[in-house]
């Protein structure tokens, strides 16, 4: 995840890029959790992606600040990783 933290600012709209890989050719779905649990954001449902390094640009800057978690999921296995965000 890039930028961690994000850092908003008023004048410009904030993007994070994350980068993921996979080792084959799969079926991904990523969701973006608040500190209570709330999903927040879809960024991917159910999505077809080639195996490799994949990525994919957020655009945040909707959410207030505080702590999120980003989980990415297939069928087998899924990982969460924290995100920051400050204004």
């Amino acid at each position: 995840i890039y930028p961690n933290p994000s850092r908003l600012s008023s004048s410009k709209k904030q993007e994070t890029t994350i980068r993921f890989n996979t080792s084959q050719k799969d079926i991904i779905s990523i969701n973006v959790y608040n500190i209570k649990g709330q999903k927040v954001d879809t960024l991917l449902k159910s999505a077809s992606l080639k195996a490799g390094e994949n990525h994919i640009v957020w655009k945040n800057s909707s959410l207030a600040n505080g702590i999120y978690f980003i989980r990415i999921s297939n069928k087998r296995s899924s990982t969460t990783m924290k995100h920051l965000i400050l204004k």
